[in-house]
């Protein structure tokens, strides 16, 4: 199959529109003359927005309490919102000093991430502040502090970080101060993140859309038995989720895809894909390497289970590394509509394409800055 490396988006139906999100049916031409109907787009408002991990002085980090209608419980990123023409690194310093006392010395922009290339019209960008804070200056009542290496590891086991986002900027800052992490059960992690979400009910009030892939519908959402939210958008993704796998080669180098995304374009990521029926998610994860590096691992390891969106998409990503890759011929290149492409890069080389840019999809960042961190 030919691979594709541009594409025509055509929109063909307005799906839901309110102040926050707009979902459309699109229709896109490949230029390897394949065309997909009917694909659910997701665009937030605004189609950029900030999320930032304040730091202080002695290491530890603030994160904000949340309850999610996606996720459950959840410890995340404070969000911020470009709301003028200034630059982001004063929206951020202004927005914490403004919500939480936080006064900032130093902003660092991580990048700017797609959460999910191939359906998420928006990107999150991610940011480090380094600065002073007091308690008694906070706005807010639902922050905490916590130490980046045991706390984050305790929450991490109970499934309290779950946002790709907030693992994203704290596997970067650990990366900076060349912290080694031994990862939790990856089984129990899972367990926890589902307990979690349970935690959380979904009534659904109307159906908007449904196909193979995914389901749209307007819900009424509950928590500890009171109302969290009413008539909310909401999409689910057919099945518990999927794996994202970066491939090792036994000199260390990466392997990653290339593949020309429906909302994102040509996109360079993990390999990903959906667990079919009756597969454990390691066998999900070996089954996709195959089908799309043509590689088969000596060693898979789980890096946890994340949500690239908490709060309008389900649709967890189950991370791994995929160790000693050597190639195989036993599998059969995947299907896709687009084609799917393949190329090896170093890990310095990797790194340098998400300063730069040409990495934008979320897991394969915060992959990324995890390799350096599991001992």
């Amino acid at each position: 199959l030919q691979i594709a490396t541009s594409r025509r988006v055509i929109l063909e139906k307005c799906l839901y529109e309110d102040g926050g999100v707009k979902a459309d049916t699109v229709r896109a031409e490949f230029n390897n003359d394949k065309a997909i109907n009917n694909f659910v787009r997701i665009s937030r408002k605004p189609r950029c927005y900030g999320t930032v991990l304040p730091i202080l002085p002695d290491g530890r980090i603030l994160l904000e309490n949340k309850i999610n209608p996606v996720s459950g419980p959840s410890k995340e990123l404070f969000l911020v919102n470009k709301v003028s023409r200034r630059s982001w690194v004063l929206e951020v310093s202004n927005a914490l000093g403004r919500h939480l006392g936080f006064i900032s010395r130093k902003i660092i922009k991580v990048g700017e991430f797609t959460p999910l290339s191939g359906r998420a019209d928006h990107r999150c960008a991610i940011f480090l502040a380094f600065g002073d804070y007091s308690e008694g200056r906070t706005r807010s009542t639902e922050v905490g502090l916590y130490r980046p290496h045991e706390d984050v590891l305790e929450m991490l086991r109970v499934g309290e970080v779950n946002d790709m986002a907030t693992i994203t900027a704290i596997f970067y800052y650990l990366g900076t101060q060349k912290i080694k992490l031994q990862l939790p059960d990856f089984d129990r992690c899972l367990a926890n993140i589902r307990d979690n979400t349970a935690l959380v009910r979904r009534v659904v009030k109307k159906n908007i859309h449904n196909d193979k892939w995914i389901q749209a519908d307007l819900v009424d959402v509950f928590y500890d038995g009171k109302t969290l939210c009413e008539n909310t958008f909401i999409c689910s993704g057919k099945g518990d989720g999927y794996v994202a796998v970066l491939p090792v080669l036994p000199d260390g180098s990466f392997v990653f895809t290339k593949q020309c995304k429906i909302v994102d374009g040509l996109s360079t990521e993990l390999v990903a894909g959906g667990r079919e029926e009756g597969e454990s998610w390691y066998d999900a994860a070996a089954r996709e390497l195959a089908e799309e590096a043509k590689l088969v691992a000596g060693q898979m390891v789980p890096l946890g289970v994340f949500h690239p969106v908490t709060d309008m998409y389900f649709n967890p990503c189950h991370l791994f590394l995929a160790l000693d890759c050597k190639t195989t011929d036993d599998q059969p290149l995947g299907d896709e509509v687009q084609g799917i492409g393949n190329f090896i890069c170093s890990r310095e080389k990797s790194l340098q394409m998400i300063e730069s840019g040409k990495i934008r999809d979320l897991s394969t960042a915060a992959t990324l800055f995890a390799v350096g961190l599991s001992r």
